[in-house]
């Protein structure tokens, strides 16, 4: 079989990546959403339900999920991207024009900051209005 131009070093290297990452990045997201309001309101309640799960498991098994899996992901997905870079002029090509479409964004930190900060005050008047409702 011969390979494609583009492809990856495999083609499962990607999803397992990512499916390595997942359980953490959830995991971090539901111990912060947990907080967001009393966990006996839904989505707070199926965050602690998750965190929950976390708490119980064995030590080991939390040492596997949120750190080894996360970095076997950042291995594999980087083994992944240097392997794309060096067969891929396509790739390195978008890659450096994406760097040099955002280069005009970067170099102005504080309008970035500012930026950042209008979504945040925007999400968190959203979080603010949608509990209003709610009730």
């Amino acid at each position: 079989m011969r390979r494609q131009h583009g492809t990856a070093v495999h083609p499962a290297m990607a999803p397992l990546a990512l499916l390595l990452v997942v359980p953490a990045a959830v995991f971090f997201a539901a111990a912060a959403l947990r907080l967001l309001q009393p966990v006996q309101h839904l989505p707070a309640a199926a965050a602690d339900a998750y965190f929950q799960l976390f708490v119980r498991m064995p030590r080991d098994a939390k040492l596997v999920v949120l750190v080894l899996a996360p970095a076997l992901s950042l291995l594999l997905a980087g083994v992944d991207q240097l392997v794309l870079w060096r067969r891929d002029s396509a790739w390195r090509s978008a890659v450096l024009g994406l760097a040099a479409a955002c280069r005009p964004v970067i170099v102005r930190p504080f309008a970035v900051m500012s930026a950042l900060a209008l979504l945040a005050a925007a999400i968190w008047f959203t979080f603010i209005v949608v509990h209003a409702i709610a009730g």
